[in-house]
Parts: C-alpha cells; structure tokens; sequence
C-alpha cells in the first residue's frame, strides 16, 4: 500500500537533565539484572527440569525399544518358519511318511534358530513326528504312529559324532490330544500361525508356548506343524538385556504370569523353574510389583512411559503389548529415572557464565542508551502514524543503542510485522474462498454430468434401497419395462418376474450377491403389457464404510433381439436350408444319441446312407432350380416313410444318411428299406416335368458293426457304393467281420515294417535293483513304438501280432543292436552295468542265432558279452528244450548269461529247470502283484525262491509295485527287484540320472538284516491270509445271493494258526498276545455285519465293515511289530 503523510508535525521532545539520565541508568541496569536472573531461575525451574525429565524419558524409551526388539528376535521367525512349512507341506510330491526329508527341512531350522527347541507335527491319522535338538548336543527323532504302532514310538538319536541310535520305546502319547494340536485343529486352514497358553511339553517337561498351523493334505487328511519355544531359553533373553544401571525387563502373559524373568530374579537354576508361570508380585521385586500396580490403576496403558516411585525414588515403566495368535503378552521394562537424567553440574556452570556475561555486557551498553534514550522518539512516532495510514514499509531503526529503545523499536516493528501478516492472511483467505467457490462450481458441473448419463444412458438403470424397495429409474427403464418412475418408485424387482426361473435362480442370486457384493448374468423379465424379455443384468451393492448395503444399483440392456438371432443361428448350424433336414452337425449328435438309446434300451439301431441314381443328369439338363425342387419333393416323401423318432440328414447334393432307432432285430428294418426304394423311385411333377430317379441305399447295424460314429458312417457309405456297383435300386448290408478280417492283418504287418525302416522304435529302460543294499544292478530293455499319430505305444499292442512272422527276428536283431550300443554310451559316461534285452522263441530257434550274436558282440568291441544279458520266456524255452539248451549253453561260453522270464507260468518242472543253464529266475510280475492278499500267489513266489535257492540260481521279482512289496520280497528272502514301484521305464538318458539319484525305501532298510526262516514263514502267511480274509468279507457283503463266509475267529486260516502252532511258538512273547483280542473284535463285528446283510440291512452291515478296517491295520501291524521282535530276538 503507499504511503499517507502525517497531517501534523513531530512531537517537540521534553527538556532532559543529568539526573534523569542517571535514574534511567541505574534502574535501567537493576531492571536488567532483575530480569536476567529472573530469567535464569524461570529456565531453571521451566525448563531444564523438562528438558531432563524428556531426556530421560527419550533414553528410557530407547532401551524399551531395544527390549521389545530383542524379544521380537526370539519369537518373530517363528511365524515366517510356520509359512516355510505350509508351503513344504502343499509342495508336488509331499510325503508325510518321509522323515528324511522332514530333518532336511526342519534341522538347520533348529541350528539358525536357537530359540526354537524343537519341531513337532501330527496328522489326524494318529501319525506324529518330534525333531529335538539335545542340550548335550545331537539330535532326536521320535515317530508316532497310533494306527499301525499304538503305543510303541520310535526313537532315532544323532550323537554329535553322527553315530545313530535307533530304539522302540512305549508312551502312553498321541499327538492328537496336545494342545498344539488341538488348538490348530479348532482354527481354519487359511495361513494362520495358532499360539499355545503356556504348558509343559511332554518330551523334556519344561513350561514353553508353541506356535502351530493346519494344513489341508489330498485324501482328506490334516497335517499340523508346530514349533516349540521354552521358557527357560526366554528367561535367558530377558535377564541378559541391560536396562541402565540397574533396570531389567520381562516378559508377562496378559493375566500378569512371567514368561520371560529379569535378571534380578535369576539366582539360580532352581528359581528359574520356581518362577516361571508364576504371578509377577511373587518374585519379591518391590519397583516391579509397583510398577505393576500402578499401570493397572492407570487401566493398563501401553507404547509409552510411565512414571512412578517406589522406595522413595522416582521410577520409569513401560508396557508393550507383544500379540502373539489370539494371545497378547506384555513386555515390561523398568529402570531408575536417575539412570537416565542429565548430569547437572555441567549445565548449572554453563547457566552461571551466561548469565555474567550478560550482566556485563548490559552494564557497558547502558550509558550509551541513556545518553541517546530522545532521539529515536520522533521515529517512532512517524512510524506509528503510517502504521495507523495502514503503510507497514519498514523503515531505517533509530539510531538508539539504548536496550530500552531497542525493545520498543522491536515491539513496534512486531506490530507492524503483525498486522502486514494479518493483511497477507485476509487476502488469502479471500483467495482460498474464490478457489472453493470455483470447485464447488466444478463439482455441480460433474454432478450434472452423472445425472445426465443416469438419464440419457441407453442402459435400463434402477437403484433400490436395502431392502429391496426401488428409488430411483431413468428413462431407459421406462422405456425398457414400460413401467414410469412413478409407477416404479416404491415397488420391488419382483414386479418385472418372468416366472421362467424357479425359487433355487433367486436364490442363487441374492447369495453371490450378498457374499461377493455383485452379481451379472442373462434373466428374463416381463414388461408391463406382460411382454417377455431377455436381458443381461448386472447389479452392484454400494456400502457404507462398514460394508454394510445401503442401496443395489442395477444395470440392465435388452437382449431379446440378440437371443431371437441365435436362435436363427443355431438352426442355420443344425439344419439344411435347402430342404430344412438336419444336417451333418445335427446328425452327428443324433447318431450319438441313438447308440446311447440303442444301449440302454438292448436294442437294435440302422444306419442308412441314401444315394439318389440319375440325380445327376436331371440336373444337367433341366438346370439347379428343378433339381432343387426335385431334392426338396422326394426329402418331404422319404421322411413321411419313416417312423416318428427316426432321422433323415442330407448331406449334401443328393447323398442322405438315414437313423433308425430302437427296431427289435435286423429283419425289422428290412421293411422301411423297401418303403424307402419305393418313394425314392416314383415319379415326381415339377414345373409339367415328371421326373423319375431311384435310390441306391447302404445300411450297417448297431452294436454289430462297433460303437463309432465315423466308424458306422463310413461302413454304411461302403456298403452303399456296393449296392450301386450291384445294380442300383436296392440296398446293401455292410458285414463288419468279414471286412476286419480282410484287413486287419495285413496293415498291421505292412505298418510294423514300416515302422522298422523309419527308426519309429525305440527303447525304454526299466532298473534292477537290490532292495536290501539299494544298488542299481542293470537295467531291462523294453520296446516301445514311437507312433506318429497314436504317440508311444505299449509292446502289448503290436508284438503279439508278429509272433509268427520273420519281422519278429529283425525287430529283435534291432534291439539287441540298440541295447549294445547304449551300454558303449553309458560305458563311456561312467555307468557300467547288465542291460537285458528279451528274446522271441522264434529268434532263439534260428539256426543262425548264435553267429548272428557274434556279428553283433563283434561290432561293440568296447562292451563284454557278460554286460548282456538274454531274456527267455518259459514258456517259449521248453517249446524244444533241446536245441534251447544247446544255444543257451553256448551262449553262455561266450560270456552272454540267461533269464527265464515270467518263471512259475509255464510247466517249471524240476528236471527242465536243471537242464536249462539259466543264471536267474525272475518271478512273473502277476504272482508278485497278488501275493499281499492272496495266501496261493505268496506261496508260489516263496516256492519259486525256495525253487532258486536250491538250484543255485539268482531270483528276482517283477512287479514291485509298492513298498509293501519290497518287504515282504525282503522278508522271503528275495533282494532283487523290478517294477513300477521302483520306476518306470524310462529313456536312456533319464536313466542315467535316475542311478545318481536313487535311493531305496527307508521301510526296506530298517527291514530285517536277515529274511525270516522257514519255521517262522507261517507269519508272513498269517498276514496275507488274514488280508485275503477281508477281501473275501467285503466281497459277500456286496453279493446280493447268500453266501457263506467263516465269520467264526476260531475257523479262519488265521484263527487256527494262531491257537495251534503261532500259540506253541510265540505265545511267551508279549507281542504275540496283543493279536487275540483285536482278532476276536474283527471277527465279532465281521459276524455283525454278515447278519445284517443277509437280513437286508446292507447300510449297517457296511458301517460295522467300516469299522474292520482300522483294526485289521492294527493287526497287521502288530504281526510285523512280532516279526520284528523275532529278528532281534534271533541277531
């Protein structure tokens, strides 16, 4: 603003004398030395005691930080841990039943965590694991198992010096019925870690908290991990942490019980275990039990610092709330305040010497402004009277030294600094209002621009409240319904229902609706004149800042049109626009159906293709129309010709195909054939032409000519070029098994050959391995076919089809030759050892058998004839044991060894087994496959190895399928085995990693050292019987005609054998015992549900079988469990 000149001159100044001058100088000095000291007792007394006071506070709070961080160290990775494990556990290929892989996971877990004691998991099939790192050093595995093991545990221990110990030991435990468990169990299955109250574990009996999580396993089974923290080790924690010089910290449950003690606490061992748990007011710690009792008064603040005294002192307390799952513990850290205060000496000299100065310095300068105290008054008043004319320029100071003066001339520029403020405030403020006034503007504008789009979109909209009621429309609404606003306003939705959806539609909509808080999909509705209309609606619920609905907004658009369209579309799709037939899309479903009618109904199904003789020249000559007209009039007859339920398609130009449906024989079609030759070959009237053709019809029948669609149609169109080639007008019934025969055979021999040439073999690899020592002891070479259409084929499929031709041999000669050079590659990658390679009986008997081996041995100078290894069908080596012998015999003179495979199939006479110098038997994969419940499959592999052992022969098992399997081939006395159980065939190169990375069956290696010994066989025999016993129980409860089934327990193979001879030998072992009431309790509820079936009470007579199978688990496992005990007894 400018400036205004003063309307009246400078103020005339008062006369001065020396004595005033003198007042003002020494009540100007005492006025400052006053006010200085003033000064220094107000800082004093304000502010340097809160500035202590904060200082202290802010180095307390620091120290409380690093408690809660020092705790959180301990307790915090516990939860990234539980998310470690969920995620191990959902992982392809998890298996609860690997220990290994669990203290693969789980044991550095323990050596980087040493807050963590130990991991423990449990499944809700009583299967349980314990991983414990032992104080002295090593670690601990305990195995749980209450279903197969019940009470028994097993214990593995690691010294440090990595020697294990392995031992059974019984506990009455189930992980089950700990709290970690139980407490996970409660909790769902959505990723949240579930903190235990405090309790003692049960292995090692100390107080500790666990943390622990659910996971959903495939089969319906659960799986909780937990990870155990011990009091002691947080005690430990909270004592080190120094608090000041003489403050400690703790940690408390939230109803005041320690969890973690402080170090004055802490005298010795047997205090820590006293005070652990125990009401924080029993440790005998005064400050501590009045720090308590004040935080409680003061309802129990946290995350900030309190203050109070005990013993006369004053204290600081702070209180951390530490959420632990549904828990919240508390971590308290007290201290003297006196710890953390300020040194006051430093301060006190600092404040004296400041304060001299001043006074020396006021003393100097106070002359001066005395002197000159006049001269600035006249500039002042001019500044006050621009300031009144509202000019706040700032203006040169007086040239005044007095401090008087200065203040003055200090508190008028404050003034005048002020008010230029407030008038800088005032013109913001109106320009911060224009600014609100123009968005106010911006927002009407939007808001029109909203309720333009709600009333010009060509969307129908409605929003109702929420409870359903309508609001609010705009004019697509109208338009769409034929309801107005007003006539909508108030109603519900329901005033447009269509009654073509059932309750179940709406239903199904308000749930989406309210659970996701939308819902869009196709309805129809009813306009207003009672007009059905289809629409694609989309409704959207708009809630409050608690999610609760406050209105629904409904979008809708009129899809009649577009459904009137697709309508038109699919019938364009199915049907022919020539003569509205169906057409091929349309027949080829309706073929379908008919087969599937034609199978539920035992009935018979036609398949006729219609080809029309002489269309052809009808059409060259009288032009498309007239053949169109043609086509369209002999359509319209053949189908009044056929029955209702029957089908007629064109296909095309004047070929049809013809269903017919549910006929009792094939003579019943014989009839409608006639009828249609009949129709086809009338004459026809089109624009004054009478035109004649006739019909040349192919038929095939269902199910005597397969199931195919494609199949049927092409079979009937043969047949149809067969009744023209005949002579035309007539029919022809396709005879499928004369055209199978015909060539079948001969193109699967000619595709065979050609897959020969075309290198489309190829071969896959399955290993031999020794279970009991898991080495990798050769590998069988089996053939597979590499088809270009039909992928890898089985040999299955096509060998048994070149059984009896010579492409057999060189199919043969081709595998050995692949076979060979795959060992030089496997030689020559560090892998040396015996590939067997099957022979065909037709390939042994050659005369030229053996100098062809030798061509071939000769060409793979690099692989000994020992590396190879010949495979013989049994069967096929006593077809002329004889010559058999002879080539097998000099084969074996050059190294080359024997198999006969598939041993126990053919005639397996003693006198042919010793004249056929075979090196190894190998036991026919489905005696193997079988013998876990079947008694006679066992004892023919026990025979065959009883059979081998005698003959000094080697003995291997195909057909390994489980690890059960390999147990009781263990158990036998049988180490070698092949089969899927193992691995699957697999490609040279895979093989080769596979051998790296193999590892046996941790069941086979805890196996027995030795197999069982003949007198105690009758085991093994037991198990299987009593298995075999099940089967046969569950099989006449499904049979609906009576049958007897030995429910008594004394009558079964089982029961006898363990009154007689199992009482006689083990009856003074304790784990014998434990057999009699679980057999008896099977049998009784066996008995049980015989009677309810045979009295028709199938439900219940399942439910008691269903309660079988649990015990039967137990009983075999208590048969190994005995099996076991007899081994070590024995060792």
């Amino acid at each position: 603003m400018d400036s205004h000149p003063t309307e009246h001159g400078p103020i005339p100044a008062e006369p001065s004398s020396v004595t005033l001058r003198q007042s003002l100088y020494w009540r100007f000095c005492a006025l400052v030395i006053g006010a200085v000291l003033l000064l220094a007792a107000g800082y004093a007394w304000f502010g340097a005691q809160p500035v202590a006071r904060h200082i202290a506070e802010s180095q307390f709070e620091i120290a409380a930080t690093r408690v809660a961080a020092s705790v959180d160290r301990r307790i915090g990775p516990v939860e990234d841990l539980i998310r470690v494990a969920r995620r191990w556990a959902r992982e392809p290929g998890f298996d609860v039943e690997n220990t290994v892989g669990f203290n693969q996971l789980f044991r550095p877990v323990l050596e980087e965590n040493a807050a963590i004691t130990s991991v423990v998991a449990g499944t809700t099939d009583g299967q349980g694991w314990l991983l414990l790192a032992l104080p002295e050093g090593g670690w601990r595995n305990r195995m749980t198992d209450r279903v197969r093991w019940g009470d028994e545990h097993r214990f593995t221990d690691i010294a440090p010096d990595g020697s294990v110990t392995v031992r059974n030991e019984s506990l009455d435990y189930d992980p089950r019925r700990r709290p970690w468990y139980e407490l996970a169990m409660s909790a769902p299955d959505d990723g949240r870690v579930n903190w235990t109250e405090p309790y003692r574990f049960f292995t090692t009996g100390d107080p500790g908290i666990t943390a622990s999580s659910r996971v959903n396993l495939d089969g319906g089974r659960n799986l909780v991990v937990g990870f155990d923290i011990m009091l002691r080790d947080l005690s430990r924690e909270t004592s080190r942490i120094e608090v000041g010089r003489s403050g400690f910290a703790l940690l408390l449950t939230d109803d005041g019980r320690v969890l973690g003690l402080p170090g004055p606490a802490l005298k010795t061992e047997g205090d820590r275990h006293a005070a652990v748990l125990a009401a924080a007011e029993e440790l005998g710690l005064p400050s501590l039990t009045d720090a308590i009792r004040h935080w409680r008064t003061a309802s129990r603040p946290q995350d900030e610092v309190q203050r109070f005294s005990t013993g006369g002192k004053a204290w600081l307390a702070s209180w951390r709330s530490y959420p632990i799952g549904e828990q919240r513990l508390w971590i308290a850290t007290l201290a003297p305040q006196a710890d953390f205060s300020p040194a006051w000496a430093p301060l006190l000299a600092a404040l004296a010497a400041i304060m001299a100065i001043v006074i020396g310095f006021a003393l100097f300068i106070a002359r001066a402004f005395a002197r000159q105290i006049s001269e600035p008054v006249e500039a002042l008043v001019d500044t006050s009277r621009r300031m009144a004319a509202l000019d706040f320029t700032p203006s040169p100071p007086p040239a005044s030294r007095l401090r008087e003066m200065q203040q003055l001339v200090s508190a008028q520029d404050s003034v005048r600094s002020m008010l230029g403020k407030y008038r800088d405030t005032v013109e913001e403020q109106a320009r911060t209002l224009q600014d609100q006034i123009a968005a106010l503007h911006s927002t009407e504008a939007r808001l029109q621009l909203v309720a333009s789009v709600f009333t010009h979109a060509q969307e129908g909209i409605s929003i109702t409240d929420a409870s359903g009621r309508i609001v609010e429309v705009n004019d697509a609404f109208t338009r769409i319904t034929g309801y107005s606003r007003e006539e909508a306003i108030g109603q519900t939705p329901s005033i447009h229902k269509s009654g073509r959806h059932p309750p179940e539609f709406y239903a199904a909509l308000w749930r989406d609706l309210l659970a996701k808080g939308h819902w869009y999909g196709e309805i129809w509705n009813r306009r207003k004149n009672g007009e059905l209309y289809a629409e694609t609606l989309s409704i959207t619920a708009v809630c409050d800042r608690q999610g609760q609905p406050l209105h629904y907004v409904a979008l809708f658009t009129d899809i009649t049109l577009l459904k009137e369209h697709q309508k038109q579309l699919e019938h364009v799709t199915h049907y022919d626009a020539l003569t509205g037939l169906p057409n091929r899309v349309l027949l080829a479903d309706r073929v379908r159906q008919a087969i599937a009618q034609t199978r539920r109904r035992d009935k018979v199904m036609a398949l006729v293709c219609l080809d029309l003789d002489g269309f052809k020249p009808v059409n060259d000559a009288h032009g498309h129309e007239v053949g169109d007209e043609l086509l369209v009039a002999i359509s319209a007859r053949m189908k009044d010709a056929l029955r209702e339920g029957d089908t007629l398609a064109r296909l095309g130009g004047d070929e049809f195909v013809i269903v017919l449906t549910d006929l009792e024989d094939p003579a019943e079609c014989n009839k409608i054939l006639s009828r249609l030759l009949r129709v086809a070959a009338a004459p026809v009237h089109v624009r004054n032409l009478t035109l004649q053709v006739s019909a040349s019809l192919g038929v095939t029948l269902h199910p005597m000519d397969g199931s195919d669609p494609d199949t049927l149609l092409r079979h009937a169109d043969q047949a149809m070029y067969q009744a023209k080639q005949a002579g035309k007008n007539r029919y022809h019934l396709f005879d499928p098994e004369q055209d199978r025969l015909a060539r079948s055979h001969h193109e699967s021999l000619e595709h065979i050959a050609l897959a020969l040439e075309n290198n489309e073999f190829v071969l896959h690899y399955q290993p031999k391995v020794n279970m009991r020592s898991g080495e990798v002891i050769g590998a069988e070479a089996l053939l597979r076919w590499q088809h270009p259409e039909r992928g890898l084929v089985a040999p299955g499929a096509f060998l048994p089809l070149i059984e009896d031709n010579d492409i057999i041999v060189r199919v043969g000669d081709w595998v050995i030759d692949t076979a060979l050079a795959q060992i030089v590659r496997w030689s020559r990658d560090g892998l040396n050892m015996t590939v067997s390679v099957n022979i065909s009986a037709r390939q042994l008997q050659r005369d030229d058998f053996v100098s062809r081996l030798m061509e071939r041995l000769a060409a793979y100078p690099e692989v000994a004839p020992e590396a190879l290894e010949l495979e013989v069908l049994e069967t096929a080596a006593l077809e002329d044991i004889a010559r058999v012998s002879q080539v097998m015999e000099v084969c074996r003179n050059l190294g080359v060894s024997f198999a006969l495979d598939d041993f126990g199939t053919g005639y397996s006479s003693l006198t042919y087994l010793k004249r056929l110098p075979a090196n190894e038997l190998k036991i026919d994969q489905s005696f193997v496959r079988d013998m876990l419940s079947d008694p006679e499959d066992m004892a023919i592999v026990e025979g065959i190895i009883g059979l081998a052992a005698a003959f000094r022969r080697t003995v291997i098992a195909e057909g390994v399928e489980t690890a059960e399997h390999g147990q009781l081939l263990l158990r036998l006395g049988c180490d070698l085995g092949q089969g899927y159980g193992i691995a699957r065939p697999m490609p040279a190169d895979d093989l080769l990693h596979w051998v790296h990375r193999w590892k046996p069956d941790p069941s086979w290696l805890v196996s027995t050292k030795r197999p069982l010994g003949r007198e105690d066989l009758p085991l093994l025999f037991a198990e299987i019987e009593h298995r075999q016993w099940i089967r046969t129980l569950e099989s006449v409860l499904t049979t609906v005609a009576p049958t007897t089934h030995p429910s008594d327990s004394a009558q079964c193979r089982f029961g006898a054998w363990y009154r007689t001879e199992g009482q006689a030998r083990y009856g003074h072992l304790p784990e014998f015992e434990a057999l009699d009431s679980i057999h008896e309790r099977i049998h009784e509820l066996g008995a049980e549900a015989l009677t309810l079936h045979t009295e028709g009470q199938d439900a219940l007579a399942q439910d008691r079988f269903a309660r079988i199978a649990p015990l039967s688990e137990r009983l075999v496992s208590s048969l190994r469990a005995l099996s076991v005990a007899i081994a070590h007894r024995s060792h």
